[in-house]
């Protein structure tokens, strides 16, 4: 290759790297310009998706809100990368209301008072021992001298149960 031939080469290729670079940056114009453009369409939306969420949580179809939550924050994230989570505060708080209502509710029934009465005591006694067919009269007159030692039961109720176990 002669010298004139490797300058008229140097100056093509200058001339299409200049052509190449040209194109570069008319596209990043034109990208630039499309997101401009979409960028209000995608924020609406963002915007309307949040605003459906509130009314849904306003309404307590919190799956629906947590979905439009989530929605508006997808929609965001699309064109603002840098911003995360702008919504992060509204999920968190649909979903602690969502397993709020998932938790097991317990209610108790406070008893003032002494509600158990004898008689129910020795009914309790003598159903026990007739369920499982296989106590000793034995066993239920021991169980019967101790609720008469501890005083669950008088002596008259002792002497008619335990004529009712002897049989």
């Amino acid at each position: 290759m002669t010298a004139s031939g490797a300058i008229a080469f140097l100056i093509v290729m200058g001339f299409l790297l200049l052509v190449i670079f040209g194109m570069i940056i008319l596209i990043g114009f034109a990208l630039s310009k499309i997101s401009e453009e979409i960028w209000p369409d995608l924020e609406g939306m963002a915007k309307t998706a949040y605003e459906d969420g509130k009314i849904s949580e306003d309404l307590n179809d919190y799956n629906q809100a947590l979905e439009n939550y989530r929605e508006a924050d997808r929609l965001y994230k699309e064109f603002k990368p840098i911003e995360n989570n702008l919504y992060h505060e509204d999920i968190e708080r649909i979903n602690n209301k969502l397993l709020a209502e998932k938790r097991v509710k317990v209610s108790q029934k406070v008893v003032h008072g002494d509600e158990v009465t004898k008689t129910e005591i020795k009914d309790s006694v003598l159903n026990r021992s007739n369920i499982g067919g296989g106590s000793s009269k034995m066993q239920e007159l021991k169980d019967l001298a101790e609720m008469k030692k501890e005083g669950l039961i008088s002596d008259e109720e002792y002497e008619k149960m335990k004529q009712e176990i002897i049989g």
